[in-house]
């Protein structure tokens, strides 16, 4: 399985507000099925993440990584990072 990540996209709060929606026919795009959600919150089987980058890792402080990472980058990201308070 491959994974995609959109840069700039920022996560929706809900179905209608996702560039991966379909408002014309109420599917999502990425599950293929019908779910318009207009609630506040988005589907409970959503598969969206949030990818966290160096740039905002708590791990990442003036460009020195405290965990070991394999490089530091703005755009980098990996499998043990943070969202910075």
């Amino acid at each position: 399985m491959s994974m995609v990540a959109i840069k700039g996209m920022k996560m929706p709060e809900n179905c209608i507000e996702c560039l991966l929606f379909d408002d014309e026919y109420g599917d999502c795009n990425v599950m293929g099925e019908t779910k318009a959600d207009a609630t506040e919150e988005r589907a409970k089987n959503c598969p969206l993440v949030e990818i966290v980058t160096c740039k905002d890792c708590k791990h990442n402080s003036d460009n020195t990584c405290t965990i070991d990472c394999c490089g530091i980058a703005d755009d980098y990201f990996c499998g043990i990072a943070e969202r910075r308070e």
